[in-house]
């Protein structure tokens, strides 16, 4: 036992390293910054600079009809606020940060499915994310759905719980977490599919907690979105809704915004 413990933590810190050095490696030529990153980080400063809080964050551009779109929580401009002033508003501050709690998060979620499943398992999952393109990619550049993936791992974490234990706090804790990367991407919508599958299996499906929690702890995680909506008259449940009923019109939606906020669950 002892032997396959040293065995796990030496392959986990050789893993660790190429982790790092694959992303790191050259990281000042090949980091990436477009539109939507210095138009977003602007914004996070404009707010700071006003002294007003934003009940809404960016409009979901890809994603608009006939001039009329939707806007994500703030969640995303007060996570740049925070970051931008510990940088010193410095871009590449940043993303070297995001970068380092990301994997933070992945370590974390290892050790869980190491303790859940296995060694095998969890090493197989680490190797995989450490050498997948898309993720280092990704790990180049912040973007508002890249924190759909941390917060990905602790929605999994909770609702194990929740399936094992049935306490209204971790459905409550899962519902919020599901409202908090609402806030940060609409993706996150698609989390219904794996908590559907999974509450059936376990027969939690009509638990009357999952009708009164789940809902609840939702609007909590996205709580100044919903202000919003309450005081513009639901402007962006309605535009949803219309933008839906317009389906044939609208943009294409593209295949990798199911990459961030499901591979998790799929793990």
């Amino acid at each position: 036992m002892k032997r396959r413990k040293t065995f796990f933590i030496f392959i986990l810190f050789i893993l660790t390293g190429i982790y790092l050095f694959v992303r790191l490696n050259d990281f000042e030529t090949k980091a990436n910054y477009f539109y939507d990153q210095g138009l977003h980080l602007m914004e996070s400063l404009q707010m700071m600079s006003d002294k007003k809080i934003r009940l809404i964050g960016p409009m979901a551009t890809s994603k608009t009809f006939l001039d009329r779109g939707f806007f994500i929580g703030p969640q995303y401009y007060y996570v740049l606020v925070i970051l931008g002033v510990i940088t010193k508003w410095n871009p590449m501050a940043i993303d070297l940060i995001l970068l380092f709690i990301e994997l933070g998060f992945i370590l974390y979620f290892i050790n869980w499915i190491r303790n859940k499943y296995g060694e095998v398992e969890a090493l197989t999952i680490f190797g995989t994310i450490a050498f997948s393109r898309y993720f280092i990619i990704h790990s180049r550049f912040f973007w508002n759905p890249h924190f759909l993936l941390p917060l990905g791992i602790l929605a999994v974490i909770i609702l194990d719980k929740y399936l094992q234990s049935n306490k209204i706090k971790y459905i409550l804790g899962f519902g919020f977490l599901w409202g908090l990367a609402f806030g940060f991407h609409y993706a996150s919508v698609f989390w219904v599919i794996p908590l559907l599958i999974l509450l059936i299996k376990n027969n939690k499906l009509w638990n009357k907690n999952t009708f009164i929690y789940l809902p609840i702890g939702f609007i909590l995680g996205d709580l100044p979105w919903f202000v919003f909506e309450l005081r513009n008259n639901f402007y962006n449940i309605k535009t949803i809704l219309w933008v839906m009923s317009q389906s044939s019109n609208t943009n294409h939606f593209e295949l990798y915004y199911l990459i961030h906020p499901l591979v998790i669950f799929i793990f």
